[in-house]
This record gives C-alpha cells, sequence and structure tokens, in this order.
C-alpha cells in the first residue's frame, strides 16, 4: 500500500477533496489489473501494467501550482506524444 500512500499525500498537497482523491488511487489500481488482465490474456505470460510512482510526486507537486484540469491535460498530452513517438520508432 506504500504506493497508495504516496498518491493520497499528493492530493492532500494539492488539496483535492476527499472523493477525488479516492476516486484517483481507485481508477490506478482498477485500470492497472484491468490492463495486467488483458495483456496477460492476450501475450499469454505475465505482464504487469502500474502506474508511475515518480508521476505521482510529480502531479502532487505540480497540483500545488497549478489546477487539476490542467495537470491532467498536460499529462494527457504527454502521454499521447510519447505513443506517437513509441509508435513512429516501431514503423521504422
Amino acid at each position: 500500500m506504500g504506493p497508495g500512500i504516496i498518491v493520497m499525500n499528493a492530493a492532500r498537497e494539492g488539496n483535492l477533496p476527499i472523493e477525488q482523491a479516492v476516486s484517483w488511487l481507485f481508477i490506478i489500481y482498477t485500470a492497472g489489473g484491468m490492463f495486467t488482465l488483458i495483456m496477460s490474456f492476450r501475450y499469454r505470460q505475465p505482464i504487469v501494467v502500474a502506474y508511475s510512482i515518480p508521476g505521482a510526486v510529480l502531479v502532487g507537486s505540480a497540483l500545488k501550482h497549478i489546477p487539476l484540469s490542467e495537470a491532467v491535460g498536460a499529462f494527457i498530452v504527454a502521454g499521447t506524444v510519447v505513443t506517437l513517438i513509441g509508435l513512429s520508432v516501431v514503423t521504422l
């Protein structure tokens, strides 16, 4: 539960309401579990999908300066850019 404490601490530092903090914690564990099952069944080997603990720390420090909606948008854009770069390397 150590990573969960990091997420809850980041939510507290960002002054998020408890509902948003618990929702954040729920989705990272639920999504990770679902993607782990999907990838493991698809490739027939254990593949673990998890969230980034340094990313949670980064979000916590960012929430001190910017609103949650802007932080989420920035992470979506960054994830899209990383995905596009990864796909471009695969096609070379």
